[in-house]
């Protein structure tokens, strides 16, 4: 079974906070959640430019890193296996990788990446409340089992990068209704309700991953294509 761990990496850190004042995600600005003084300083401007800066600012909130590990810890345990077998039988498919790394960040947006062998997120500071920690797991992970597995379903199908990604994440809408029994709510984007809406309803229909998956390209294409 794959092994979930809490970490710390104050380079990817200072990446987030840059790429959350740099780049919209589906439509939203995470740099409205940031602090005007220091958006003034490093929007706009070039990675290599602020660094330090960013740096600087955030090694204050390290302190809080080895409570935030320790309660983290303790409230996901319980949970992780039932977790990552639910997300098996969602996906009809084994989970992709062996190790999953989950990193402290100061900002509140929640990256991730990874290889063929991890794959790492990023859980904000201020995350302690059991629900929204295993939500935000979760979610990220159902993006790992879509990466591996049905991008390129999705990209045989004729959708581009772009639309790929609105399907992927409006897929997470899935665990309102598979993870009932521990009181989860993903909101998602407010630009993917209306796909969010479609696949719910075909999932009580029948849950089959990529049947679902189908009939939703399908829907996209007609409904949600410029």
């Amino acid at each position: 079974m794959a092994t979930i761990q809490f970490q710390k990496d104050i380079n990817k850190d200072v990446r987030n906070w840059w790429e959350a004042n740099n780049h919209l995600s589906y439509g939203f600005d995470f740099s409205e959640k940031c602090p005007p003084e220091i958006k003034k300083k490093i929007k706009g401007k070039k990675f290599s430019k602020v660094k330090d800066y960013i740096e600087k600012h955030i090694k204050k909130y390290y302190k809080n890193y080895p409570q935030w590990k320790k309660e983290n810890e303790k409230n996901l345990k319980p949970y992780e296996k039932e977790t990552i077998q639910k997300l098996e039988r969602i996906h009809k498919k084994k989970f992709p990788v062996e190790f999953i790394d989950i990193y402290y960040t100061s900002f509140p947006r929640n990256p991730y990446g990874g290889g063929k062998k991890r794959f790492w997120t990023q859980i904000y500071m201020h995350e302690k409340d059991k629900q929204k920690l295993l939500v935000t797991i979760i979610h990220e992970l159902m993006h790992l089992f879509f990466h591996k597995y049905y991008w390129k379903t999705c990209k045989k199908k004729g959708l581009n990068d772009e639309e790929t990604h609105d399907i992927k994440e409006a897929f997470s809408v899935l665990i309102n209704e598979e993870f009932k029994n521990l009181k989860l709510k993903d909101k998602g984007y407010d630009s993917h309700q209306k796909i969010r809406k479609h696949i719910l309803r075909e999932w009580k229909k029948k849950k089959d991953f990529p049947k679902v998956l189908d009939l939703t390209i399908k829907y996209y294409k007609q409904k949600c294509q410029n």
